[in-house]
């Protein structure tokens, strides 16, 4: 059965081996990956996590002509506050489920909100997120959307978030993948051009997208971005594209794959592009890929000239570092310290599973010693790992960035760092460089300020409280 014939997507602990809860060698991870045994573990307490509906919601606020209907009780609809903050938020409404249409559910009050947003809005797509208490309550969604898409004459795409069965929150990407590609994506094969490309996006700033644009122009490819700052026109040209290339390869694997089944389109996503190797190797990738290799090494190794100069007159001298942040970017920055001479102390990643183990593969023949943590959002775990540690410099994302902060480690939030391409590889310098040279405030908070953890959690292992699932 293929991809897109359920109406849900196959869980990604089941298509990918994929694992949340990890901290251990390696070497012993890779050796039960290569003999088909992923021992799923749980963890007996848990500190905090995301959810799927995050990642769902990630992915449909890029798209900037669709509407979003949250259907489920208030509190489901908190994520998109977030998304206001961050000038990411299209135009929802949530149908504020209360505790009876809860248990019995609630048609009426779906239909009513998707009129309201067609209304007030006019979109060109609504999004109906179907949140875990419809997965209970089993409302029939599918039964609106055929009325008000006749009615409205407008595309309505159901979205099934459970928000249970999969126990690792990136699921969500795979869902709202899967609702795209089957119900919008439509057939153009007959008008394919042979130097377009999908560029698959869910995070990256408009500053990094526009990075790697340019230098695709120039190797003379175009890239038709989505779901990032796209509209329905660029999903409706998807069909039209000769190869579909994933930024973040764990984000967008579902969907390029879904897409090399539905419409014969191959695609890549085994780089990232960042730091200088990797961006020249991705750039490389796909001009090798639509046959303009010669044209793209022309191209990339000019505008990669002179950074060898930067890394001498910039290199890290051995700084140990620990990365904490979504699994291929941590891989990649990885990469890019590596090239500026640091160690790597540490990492810790939300997930694990079967396309990340070229990169496991690089972590260990870098040193056998280093221990993997697998974990989302559980920040006394990492406590404990960094007060054991102590590196010299922590990587990550802000939420994460505070905490090394009181333990007076010096700490980078790439957050809306634009780290991409070549031009990214010297702002992320910058920012570590600026880091390290601006220590004042680290050392007052370090002193004033108290762990945030009792001293007897410090002194236990970091995997007290993760155990082996049994069933």
């Amino acid at each position: 059965m293929g991809l897109l014939d359920k109406r849900k997507p196959q869980i990604r602990e089941k298509r990918l081996n994929t694992l949340n809860t990890y901290f251990g060698d390696i070497d012993q991870l890779l050796n039960n990956m290569e003999a088909g045994e992923i021992n799923q573990k749980i963890r007996t307490f848990s500190q905090t996590s995301f959810d799927e509906i995050i990642y769902v919601l990630q992915v449909l606020n890029g798209i900037e002509d669709s509407g979003i209907v949250i259907h489920g009780p208030l509190g489901c609809s908190a994520v998109q506050l977030h998304m206001l903050s961050k000038a990411r938020s299209r135009k929802w409404v949530v149908t504020n489920l209360n505790e009876q249409d809860s248990i019995l559910g609630s048609g009426e009050k779906l239909e009513l909100a998707i009129r309201k947003l067609y209304k007030s809005c006019k979109p060109n797509v609504i999004f109906i997120v179907a949140t875990p208490v419809i997965a209970i309550n089993n409302d029939d969604i599918l039964s609106s959307v055929v009325e008000l898409e006749d009615e409205l004459n407008i595309k309505i795409v159901p979205i099934f978030s459970d928000g249970f069965k999969s126990k690792t929150s990136i699921f969500g990407s795979d869902v709202a993948f899967h609702a795209i590609s089957k119900y919008l994506v439509t057939c153009n094969k007959e008008e394919t051009q042979s130097n377009l490309i999908n560029l698959i996006s869910i995070f990256e700033s408009k500053k990094d997208l526009n990075e790697i644009k340019n230098l695709l122009n120039r190797i003379g490819v175009e890239a038709n971005i989505l779901p990032r700052f796209s509209t329905l026109e660029n999903i409706y040209r998807v069909s039209k594209a000769a190869l579909s290339v994933s930024i973040d390869k764990d984000n967008g694997d579902y969907f390029v794959k879904s897409l090399k089944e539905k419409y014969s389109i191959p695609f890549l996503s085994n780089l990232y592009p960042i730091g200088i190797e990797e961006t020249k190797d991705w750039f490389i990738s796909v001009g090798r890929a639509l046959g303009l290799e010669k044209n793209a090494q022309d191209v990339i190794y000019k505008y990669s000239d002179g950074l060898n100069e930067y890394i001498d007159k910039n290199n890290l001298n051995g700084l140990r570092i620990y990365i904490n942040l979504p699994t291929s970017k941590a891989f990649s920055i990885v990469k890019l310290i590596k090239e500026f001479g640091a160690d790597l102390a540490g990492i810790t990643v939300d997930h694990i599973d079967d396309i990340n183990k070229e990169d496991l593969i690089y972590i260990k023949n870098l040193d056998e010693s280093i221990k993997l943590h697998v974990a989302d959002g559980q920040s006394f775990e990492e406590e404990n790992i960094l007060n054991r540690l102590k590196p010299d410099l922590y990587i990550g994302l802000s939420q994460h960035s505070t905490l090394a902060a009181r333990l007076g480690i010096p700490s980078v939030a790439i957050d809306n760092l634009d780290i991409l391409g070549f031009n990214g590889v010297k702002n992320f310098i910058k920012a570590v460089y600026k880091t390290l040279n601006n220590r004042k405030f680290l050392e007052i908070l370090s002193k004033k300020d108290r762990l945030p953890y009792k001293k007897n959690w410090y002194n236990k292992s970091t995997n007290w409280y993760i155990k082996q699932e049994v069933k």
